[in-house]
């Protein structure tokens, strides 16, 4: 069945080329055109049935293998092995961004955690401290902690007197402005006095003495609460620490985004070497088998039907060279006829021009000797007459 459709697939062919020969360089043209589509999607199907047929071989079992084989084989478990390692190392790379990712999270959430612990772990020195102002060994912060509390209600009753003196705008606008002046002190020494209660929260906590009541449970939760930061600290830094090493690892290849972009180029070009290979395979079996089958029968089928296209555009563009080169030929025997024509038009006219000079020339013949009589005239004119006297 193959080989009587490819029989009737040439004389097809046939008919059309002769057919074809008699028409204009134009429509030549347009059919040359037809057929250079008609061989890439041959050779399209060509390199698909090549491909699959080389990949059979290879990837099926080996039975009495030839060098030939051999070296195919060989050079396919290399490219397979290439494949299979860049693939790993692109997973691999994913895997470590995405660990570096995760460690961003966890890292900010640990920062988060630890953050919100030391707000709670001043405001409880804060209240240790006001809860400690009464001990001996606070009088000194104590008494500067009542200096503080003293500008504090200074500046707070001032703001208050000041609300019910504002006679007119400007009277108003003034103190309005000396209002926020107020304000601002008021929010500064307002924090150096947590800021001192702190401190002596601190204090206290680290001399370590007997407590007992609300001090005494202040103390115990401000224990579990450095126990807490000591441990999210030290998670944090093992953490950050995975994260850097990480990093200079990917950094090395100039990022991950890049790196995999690299690695993914090396894969398509080894899939293309695969694909030259699988094809390669093909051809050679293909060449030296002259058994038949499905797959070499469709692969015969088509390099003859690329063949006979070739030779049938070959054959087109050198009827269209031939019509062009004879009507250069016409054209240049015209040009030849056409500057003929021109020598002789130029030979004619010498010949009237040489006439003329022949005519001219003669003519002053003719007219010399008229000169020479005249000249003579006006000589005889010109001499006195003779007297006879000496």
């Amino acid at each position: 069945m193959i080989v009587i459709t490819i029989v009737k697939c040439y004389g097809r062919i046939v008919k059309e080329i002769v057919f074809n020969y008699s028409k204009s360089m134009d429509e030549r043209r347009k059919i040359i055109g037809e057929y250079e589509a008609k061989r890439r999607d041959s050779l399209h199907t060509l390199d698909l049935l090549l491909e699959n047929f080389g990949r059979s071989i290879l990837e099926g079992p080996a039975e009495a293998v030839e060098p030939t084989e051999e070296e195919f084989r060989l050079e396919y478990r290399r490219l397979q092995e290439d494949l299979k390692e860049h693939a790993a190392r692109i997973s691999s790379i994913e895997e470590e961004a995405g660990r570096i990712k995760a460690l961003d999270e966890d890292i900010r959430s640990l920062e988060a955690e630890e953050w919100n612990l030391n707000v709670k772990q001043d405001e409880m020195l804060g209240r240790l401290g006001r809860l400690a102002r009464g001990s001996p060994r606070m009088a000194e912060q104590n008494g500067e902690a009542r200096l503080l509390e003293e500008k504090i209600e200074a500046f707070k009753a001032k703001i208050e007197d000041d609300e019910g003196s504002r006679s007119n705008i400007f009277v108003w606008i003034g103190r309005n402005a000396q209002a926020l002046l107020f304000q601002m002190r008021i929010r500064k020494n307002q924090e150096h006095l947590d800021r001192l209660f702190m401190e002596m929260g601190e204090s206290y906590a680290a001399a370590d003495e007997a407590a007992d009541g609300e001090a005494a449970g202040i103390l115990e939760e401000l224990d579990s609460l450095k126990e807490r930061v000591t441990v999210l600290n030290e998670e944090a830094e093992r953490l950050r620490g995975e994260r850097h090493s990480l990093r200079i690892i990917l950094g090395e290849s100039g990022g991950p985004v890049k790196h995999i972009a690299e690695l993914e180029k090396h894969i398509e070009g080894r899939k293309g070497e695969l694909t030259e290979l699988y094809k390669n395979c093909a051809g050679y079996f293909a060449g030296k088998s002259t058994a038949a089958g499905e797959p070499l029968e469709k692969i015969r089928l088509q390099e003859g039907i690329i063949r006979e296209l070739d030779g049938n555009i070959e054959s087109l563009r050198a009827s269209i060279e031939i019509d062009e080169k004879k009507a250069e030929i016409a054209g240049l025997k015209r040009a030849i006829e056409d500057r003929k024509n021109r020598i002789e038009e130029y030979n004619r006219a010498i010949e009237d021009f040489e006439s003329r000079i022949e005519t001219a020339e003669k003519r002053i013949g003719e007219l010399i000797p008229l000169v020479n009589e005249e000249k003579d005239l006006k000589i005889q004119r010109n001499q006195p007459a003779f007297t006879g006297n000496l």
